[in-house]
């Protein structure tokens, strides 16, 4: 008998895609409108914006008591972005990128990940842990808005930060359209994040795994297309410090931001076996900062053997991770 599970995943994860795209693209439409300056935009909508449909998954696992996939959701996106994002869009084209622009978030996705793991070994990540989490995403925001800003027009910081804006802006539509954009893509990241998680448990059961290495695997590949589809746009235009920088971006909002809200909701008690996902998404981390933080580039063969660690990572977690 033929299984709508898999078709209503599909179903869900176009909606996160279409609604996540629409949600920016109209969020940035109404703040250009209202003169808030572009380095805004892209440090904060644009950062926040494409992290919309992680949110949306995980606040609803949480909320329906599956905190499993919320947690998993946060980890595995980190992992996808590093590794399968970068990896791609190096296939695509060779990535190039000045370290001083995103060397600042770069300390900050490593600062972040490394607390995130510290406190992580303790077994439980309590609600006080979310609220420091926040607490520090916005002191960062706010931090990096004020430096930028007074710094001079051409620092490599608020270039970066502003070309990221410029991704999504449109010209050729008015108001109501910004907003209709942002009204839809509210309804379409709500409505798919439950249609995808519902159908994630069903399919994780199906094959007989975890939600943990569904959440791991499925749901964060499904919340990453954003970011995916972003790179993807952004090596065709050979835009490639932008895809660092939203890949750098998007890391730091799903940890302190992401899990930071999820742990405002519910407890999280780490899975059996989930420490050594937590091993891979610190190494995975780790591996990356000497190309960020030093070589300024990432070339065909890195970007080959990223996409093959994932793709390996993918199938030790399926084989790692029975219910």
């Amino acid at each position: 008998m033929f299984d709508t599970t898999y078709v209503l995943a599909l179903v869900g994860v176009g909606l996160l895609l279409v609604g996540g795209e629409s949600l920016v693209r109209g969020a940035v439409g109404i703040a250009m409108r209202h003169n808030i300056s572009v380095l805004f935009v892209g440090l904060v909508i644009v950062g926040f914006g494409t992290s919309v449909p992680e949110l949306a998954v995980s606040l609803d696992a949480a909320f329906t008591g599956k905190p499993d996939i919320a947690l998993g959701n946060v980890v595995g996106s980190n992992i996808a972005n590093i590794l399968l994002i970068l990896g791609v869009s190096a296939l695509i084209r060779p990535l190039s990128f000045a370290p001083a622009a995103i060397g600042r978030d770069t300390m900050i996705m490593i600062g972040a990940s490394l607390a995130f793991f510290i406190l992580a070994q303790q077994g439980i990540l309590p609600g006080w842990i979310g609220a420091m989490f926040l607490a520090t995403l916005a002191g960062f925001i706010i931090y990096s808005y004020m430096a930028e800003r007074s710094a001079s027009t051409s620092s490599p910081e608020r270039l970066l930060h502003e070309r990221e804006a410029r991704q999504f802006e449109d010209t050729k539509h008015g108001m109501k359209f910004a907003i209709a954009l942002t009204l839809g893509g509210m309804v379409g990241v709500v409505w798919g994040a439950r249609i995808f998680v519902d159908s994630a448990v069903k399919i994780a059961h199906d094959f007989g795994v975890s939600e943990a290495a569904i959440g791991l695997t499925m749901v964060a590949l499904g919340t990453s297309l954003p970011e995916l589809v972003t790179a993807l746009i952004a090596a065709y235009r050979k835009e490639t410090d932008v895809i660092v920088g939203n890949v750098i971006g998007s890391n730091i909002f799903n940890i302190l931001g992401i899990l930071g809200a999820t742990l405002l909701v519910t407890d999280i008690v780490l899975p059996h076996g989930f420490f050594d996902d937590m091993n891979v998404f610190l190494l995975v981390t780790l591996a990356v900062a000497p190309f960020l933080l030093c070589f300024g580039r990432i070339r065909l063969l890195t970007g080959l053997a990223f996409l093959a660690s994932y793709v390996a990572y993918v199938i030790w977690v399926y084989q790692g991770n029975p219910l």
